[in-house]
């Protein structure tokens, strides 16, 4: 009962990730054509979203990190880590 509810729970986690590699590129794409519908020559817009798209990276980077301490140790307790 305990393998299924792991493997349950592996299952979701790994539709999630895969809801956010989507999301990546969906959001990729989305910066992609603004930057092309709009050319940006005003500095304070081309800082701004400088500090936007820095500000995006380090979350998720943070939640990266967080998601990797989080189940890094149980999945090697298991011997389920990959080599993601």
């Amino acid at each position: 009962e305990s393998h299924e509810a792991l493997r349950t729970e592996w299952a979701k986690a790994k539709a999630r990730k895969e809801r956010w590699s989507e999301e990546v590129q969906i959001i990729a794409e989305e910066m992609h054509r603004v930057t092309d519908q709009r050319s940006v020559t005003d500095s304070a817009t081309q800082q701004g979203l400088l500090a936007y798209s820095y500000k995006q990276s380090a979350l998720a980077r943070k939640l990266a990190i967080s998601c990797a301490n989080t189940w890094t140790p149980l999945l090697e307790t298991h011997g389920t880590l990959s080599d993601w």
